[in-house]
């Protein structure tokens, strides 16, 4: 419902040892080393780490998943799926101004999973890190 050509179900499918190469990797949850992943890119793909850490469950306490950061960095300089898209990247102003207008005609929903009052913040925090939450969780004052 949201648009996507194609949806995997991360817990019944591990996309790294498919069939399916992609252009992009956008790796948010960081549940997969770079080496799987880089083997469903295509080659000329890009791998983007996002590194949510579930909440320090991955990753060491004191230094959480800057390691992981770190090599990808030392990496990037040889390896072509972890470099930048070669073209300059758009003015953060135009890009705000683009979401607005993909939000306005309706091209672009966001996923809200909940509303909690700020007096509720451990709540609403507690589904999140729980991992109970379908979308983004927003704390109204």
């Amino acid at each position: 419902s949201l648009g996507a050509d194609e949806v995997i179900d991360y817990t019944r499918e591990d996309f790294t040892r498919g069939e399916a190469r992609y252009d992009l990797v956008f790796d948010i949850p960081g549940n997969h080393p770079f080496s799987a992943c880089r083997r469903a890119l295509k080659p000329d793909g890009r791998y983007v780490f996002i590194g949510h850490e579930g909440f320090g469950e991955r990753g060491n306490r004191m230094v959480g998943i800057f390691p992981s950061f770190l090599g990808l960095m030392l990496r990037a300089r040889f390896v072509e799926q972890l470099k930048g898209p070669g073209i300059p990247l758009p003015d953060r102003r135009q890009t705000l101004a683009a979401i607005a207008q993909l939000l306005e005609a309706g091209h672009l929903t966001p996923v809200i999973d909940g509303t909690f009052a700020l007096t509720d913040v451990h709540a609403a925090f507690s589904r999140l890190t729980g991992g109970q939450a379908l979308g983004k969780v927003i704390i109204t004052p």
